[in-house]
């Protein structure tokens, strides 16, 4: 099924699909703010960065490698030493604040430092992320719907994100 998108289409593909247009001209336009209202950032992301099948494919085993399969082999010895830093701060003090100190931190400094960001800029990551899986969190009705002004705030944050080189 998988290897036949067009014949077992996904929910995802065809949400994807029907907004790819519009997504096109806003950006063609330049005005990515002019997006209708139907669409959130993730699947307006996801028609920007995976405009074929082919494209779709090369990018989801990009992002898989370093989780499954041999890759997830790879970084063990980083991710211990980023564990072993965090337990550190405080095993001494003999009691910790689990999700604050360890459980959010590691997944985080994990991901910043494969995807080749500096620690210090978890803390703007991590916001970027609540922006992009806001509609997981807030949204309405089994389709997860945010607000007009949700929308508004999750596409200026998220398009922060993208000019954030240009600083």
């Amino acid at each position: 099924m998988v290897k036949d998108p067009e014949r077992f289409k996904t929910l995802l593909t065809a949400a994807i699909d029907s907004v790819r247009p519009a997504v096109e001209e806003a950006n063609r336009a330049s005005t990515e703010h002019k997006l209708p209202g139907a669409m959130n950032a993730m699947i307006v992301s996801m028609a920007t960065i995976r405009p074929t099948q082919e494209f779709s494919r090369a990018h989801r085993q990009e992002l898989t490698d370093p989780w499954v399969g041999p890759g997830a082999t790879r970084h063990s010895a980083m991710i211990t030493r980023a564990a072993d830093q965090l337990l550190d701060r405080w095993i001494e003090r003999g009691k910790v604040e689990f999700v604050s100190e360890f459980a959010r931190p590691l997944p985080q400094i994990v991901l910043a430092t494969i995807l080749g960001f500096p620690r210090e800029d978890i803390p703007q990551l991590a916001e970027w992320g609540n922006f992009q899986v806001m509609p997981v969190l807030y949204g309405r009705g089994p389709r997860n719907k945010l607000s007009r002004e949700q929308m508004t705030s999750q596409l200026e944050a998220l398009g922060a994100f993208g000019h954030s080189d240009e600083s």
